[in-house]
């Protein structure tokens, strides 16, 4: 379907078969109905009340596709989730993509949809803002890559103060432009939970809040620096109001600790590749994105966490990556 700025409407078909209705009677007609087969297409004229039938024309709209379900990406390992784990997105660059012909991301697919009841599938309708698929980017396995102009938005849904994400991703350090940050994920909340990676291969969770007037005021809440520049990692932040905790991965192991202010329950798009306002865009590739509802437990992380590294073939760490902030012990709290 196409309807634009006048509102005339368009039905192509591409494949099978499409009854199409008129809800209302054309100047005063009453109700009218078309079949419509493969290659056949309608339009309907607001102001000259006119139906015009038409070839359909594939080139009008995003149907230039393929899934990476029918290309021969290697093996799945189910990854081990638990029980009641509110899971409400999760996305694999192995599964449920379109791609348009330059092998560019139209849609990324939510596999959580049983789960969820909705699909919060990520979308980039403009051509030139789409990242490239790489079929053997992360350990052998398929990447989203991001140049920092490209991004993706998911459809809305919402998230409580409670939430856990984690990502497959490998920066590209040497191609970051001056900007000193890239945003992987941005929850488009206020304030907005965001997790980046930075021009001097750190990992970093941000608390941002947003005003119309004013640049954005930027809370660093964890950060770490990153075992090895263009490495693939594996990594988690768990970030809980109710118990005022927020914690970071990196590779099953934790990194860094800090309190955790509130985020407001709000339905919302969130953005995948960049921030919802300014250019601060992520350059690299990411292979998974998994976001719950709630604030996975210690175990948890790290039994996630392990499966993805067995996944794209990350080898355990011999030591853990330098903290560079975290948690105000108990004891020295004023």
């Amino acid at each position: 379907m196409k309807v634009d700025d006048e509102e005339n409407c368009e039905s192509h078909v591409f494949e099978g078969n499409v009854v199409l209705r008129t809800d209302l009677g054309l100047q005063g007609q009453p109700r009218q109905e078309w079949k419509l087969a493969a290659d056949a297409a309608v339009k309907l004229s607001t102001r000259s009340q006119k139906i015009e039938h038409l070839a359909a024309q594939p080139g009008m709209f995003i149907n230039s596709w393929r899934s990476t379900s029918d290309i021969a990406v290697g093996e799945n390992p189910s990854l081990t989730l638990p029980k009641d784990n509110q899971l409400v997105l999760r996305l694999d660059a192995a599964r449920g993509l379109q791609l348009d012909e330059k092998q560019r991301v139209v849609r990324w697919g939510d596999l959580c949809v049983d789960e969820n009841s909705a699909e919060d599938d990520a979308w980039q309708v403009e051509s030139e803002r789409r990242p490239l698929w790489k079929k053997n980017a992360l350990g052998g396995r398929p990447a989203i890559r991001f140049d920092g102009s490209t991004f993706l938005v998911t459809t809305p849904f919402s998230l409580g103060a409670d939430v856990t994400i984690l990502s497959v991703l490998q920066g590209r350090t040497h191609h970051l432009p001056k900007r000193r940050f890239g945003q992987v994920l941005d929850l488009n909340t206020n304030p907005s939970l965001i997790l980046e990676t930075t021009r001097d291969n750190h990992l970093a969770a941000i608390l941002s809040s947003r005003t119309l007037n004013t640049r954005q005021p930027r809370r660093v809440l964890l950060e770490v620096s990153l075992p090895t520049r263009e490495a693939p990692v594996v990594c988690a932040l768990t970030y809980s109001h109710a118990s005022n905790r927020s914690e970071l991965y990196v590779n099953a192991q934790r990194v860094a600790e800090s309190q955790a202010a509130a985020v407001p329950v709000i339905r919302t798009p969130k953005y995948i590749g960049r921030a919802g306002r300014g250019d601060a865009g992520f350059v690299g590739d990411v292979g998974e994105i998994l976001v719950f509802n709630s604030a996975l437990s210690p175990q948890q992380c790290h039994d996630i966490s392990t499966d993805l590294m067995t996944e794209y073939g990350i080898p355990r760490q011999d030591r853990e990556p330098r903290v560079l902030s975290g948690l105000i012990p108990d004891g020295e709290k004023e």
